[in-house]
């Protein structure tokens, strides 16, 4: 049951904002007659992409050395482009460092539990991230997205994840957040987080084992911000993102984002992301299961449609 603790889940969230003024139109990819498929980059996008997964890989990491101080060069498989855990007074520090896929990771996250004295599965439990020029560096281009700032995660109901299963509970965690993003252009941009995550196993079976990512804030917001334009932008989750267990009850390391929908606005102009689909001859076909690969993206820009296709 330990490697059940292994599951924070990843998914792509939107960001938002609600001071009215007059801003320049976000660009819009050319139209073309065929599907294009965006990359990578120091951009939105991936931007929300990679700070989602800076949060999986850090629990992953907490998890996976027990809370405890130990490198890679222990024998203990860390997550992608994590090199060791630092433990100093009651706080870890995660270390980046190394090669993850097409990306290079740097910097470091420090996690501490609050209160001290407190155990993650009690109830109200607090772990906080700090982000220290937590780097990411793409090969394809060789830009880089830097993120600081802090992230809160709540332990709203007690327990931990593994309980969906043994005790057929569902764990529900609250995260709130104010990060820093540095983008290539060297503009830094703020945006706050309102997301709530809730673990659930169906018949407390390991195959069912899921989890939900919604927005947690008034009119479904998950976010408000800054782009890298330099523009004020909303995001709302009308449906709530499903992660699924795609290991077939061997492992739970494999979860796949099979479901879920954000609207990204900038005053009337909108970006709707759709999750589960996948990419086959030019055709983006919504199949929603264990098979799904990426978003389906439809943008309404200036009077524009777009559909573009995004891999997770």
């Amino acid at each position: 049951m330990k490697h059940l603790l292994l599951c924070v889940f990843a998914f792509s969230l939107l960001f938002s904002a609600c001071k009215k003024e007059e801003i320049e139109v976000p660009p819009i990819p050319d139209v073309t007659e065929s599907i294009t498929v965006s990359e990578q980059g120091s951009n939105d996008e991936t931007a929300r992409n990679e700070y989602d997964q800076s949060i999986e890989s850090a629990f992953k990491a907490l998890e996976t050395t027990n809370f405890g101080s130990r490198s890679a060069d222990s024998g203990v498989i860390l997550p992608c482009g994590i090199i060791k855990v630092d433990t100093t007074g009651g706080k870890h520090k995660i270390v980046y460092g190394s090669n993850c896929g097409r990306k290079v990771l740097s910097g470091s996250i420090v996690a501490t539990l609050m209160p001290s004295t407190a155990k993650w599965q009690d109830v109200g439990a607090v772990i906080k991230l700090d982000y220290q020029n937590y780097t990411v560096l793409f090969e394809v281009n060789n830009q880089t997205l830097v993120f600081n700032g802090s992230i809160l995660v709540t332990n709203v109901n007690g327990g931990l994840i593994y309980e969906t299963i043994t005790k057929q509970t569902t764990i529900e965690h609250k995260i709130r957040g104010n990060l820093n993003i540095t983008f290539d252009n060297g503009k830094t941009r703020s945006w706050q987080v309102f997301k709530r995550r809730t673990y659930s196993a169906a018949n407390g079976q390991i195959e069912n084992l899921e989890a939900q990512i919604a927005a947690d804030s008034s009119g479904n917001i998950a976010e408000v911000g800054i782009t890298k334009a330099g523009e004020n932008f909303i995001t709302t989750i009308p449906s709530a993102f499903i992660y699924k267990n795609c290991s077939k009850g061997q492992a739970i390391d494999t979860f796949v984002l099979v479901d879920g929908k954000l609207v990204f606005t900038v005053n009337s102009n909108s970006l709707t992301a759709e999750a589960g689909y996948t990419l086959e001859n030019e055709t983006i076909t919504p199949i929603n299961n264990c098979s799904s690969i990426g978003y389906k993206l439809s943008w309404s820009i200036g009077g524009i449609s777009k559909v573009e296709f995004q891999y997770y």
